[in-house]
Parts: structure tokens; C-alpha cells; sequence
């Protein structure tokens, strides 16, 4: 039937069927109001994103313009093509970005069997009270009051040997396969 009467979306079928122009209009607004909800939690993620990345230089006005620039730029070169290219160009970055971090934090800090040993190399002590975040925790002696053990899996956390449970299990596969698929579902 959309083929042969030409619909391209579910109003088509609906103003077809019922020949109202109010029904068509609300039908219009019904299915406008998700979309500038998407579009608006888009806008504002992406100002957010490119606010933190540039340490506010760049306020968030400017980055939702730049936003809005982008887009109508291209909807209006490319219409859905763009959309499909640019969907599977995201998917590719974030595929690679899944394999590429592994990588890259394993020659930034070492692999895990290099941390796993309860004599390893890297085991230090850091004081536990730090006022910034941004500033890494000073070393410490083990014997100082307030220094807790970092740098070593076995000193920090010996419950990481413990094997998980079913459900912690499950969880672990689930949230994988999630993150493994995300970029690959249309949105």
C-alpha cells in the first residue's frame, strides 16, 4: 500500500485513510515533539562536550551554533545520504575507538600482567586525601597515616582475583555487547 499510494511516513497513511487536515496537522505536532526533544538533548551534549574539551574557551552558544551550522550544512548538501555517511563514519570512529583504547592504556600504564605480581615494580603509596582531582596524589611512605597502596592490582584491590559471580557475570557480557553494538544501531 506505501508503495503503490507513495507514503514516506506514517502521517501519509493516516491523512490518506482519515482526509482530515486537523488530523494531519496534529499528527504533524505529535511527531514533531519528540524530535526537537532528541535535537535539543543533542545541541545541548554536544556544547557540553566541546565546553569540557576546550577547558571553557569555547562557550556553549557558540558550540551549539557551530552545531546547528553543521547540521543544516549537511541536510542541505547531502540530505539522508549525509545522514547514512555520517552515521556509519560515527560507527567506524567508535569501533576503532573501541579496539585503539585497550592499546593505548596498556602502553600508557602498563599491561595487567605487569600490575598483577604482589611484588611488582609499580607498587607505591599515594596519600588518599587529594583537594584537586586534576592534580595526580603525592607519594607517600607506606607507614604514614593516610597513604593507602596504589600501582599493584594484589596490594590496591585483592578482591580483583576473586571470580565473579554469575550475575556480576552476566552484567559483564551484557554491558559488552552493548557497548560492542551501540554504534552500529540507527538513531
Amino acid at each position: 500500500l506505501a508503495v503503490t499510494r507513495g507514503y514516506i511516513s506514517p502521517i501519509d497513511f493516516i491523512a490518506d485513510r482519515y482526509i482530515t487536515r486537523r488530523l494531519r496537522l496534529l499528527c504533524a505536532i505529535c511527531s514533531c515533539i519528540p524530535m526537537l526533544i532528541y535535537v535539543t538533548t543533542q545541541l545541548i551534549s554536544f556544547a557540553a562536550m566541546v565546553e569540557g574539551m576546550t577547558l571553557n574557551v569555547v562557550p556553549k552558544w557558540a558550540s551549539m551554533l557551530g552545531f546547528v551550522a553543521i547540521v543544516l550544512a549537511l541536510e542541505i548538501i547531502g540530505g539522508m545520504n549525509s545522514v547514512i555517511l555520517t552515521d556509519a563514519v560515527q560507527a567506524a570512529i567508535m569501533i576503532l575507538s573501541f579496539l585503539v583504547v585497550p592499546v593505548v592504556l596498556a602502553i600508557h600504564y602498563g599491561n595487567l600482567w605487569e600490575m598483577a605480581p604482589a611484588d611488582c615494580q609499580s607498587l607505591v603509596y599515594v596519600e588518599s586525601n587529594v583537594s584537586d582531582p586534576s592534580i595526580p596524589p603525592a607519594e607517600c611512605s607506606a607507614h604514614d597515616p593516610g597513604c593507602i597502596a596504589a600501582g599493584c592490582i594484589d596490594a590496591v584491590r585483592p578482591e580483583f582475583y576473586l571470580l565473579p559471580t554469575r550475575s556480576k557475570t552476566c552484567s559483564i557480557i551484557w554491558f559488552l555487547l552493548n557497548m560492542f553494538a551501540a554504534p552500529l544501531q540507527p538513531h
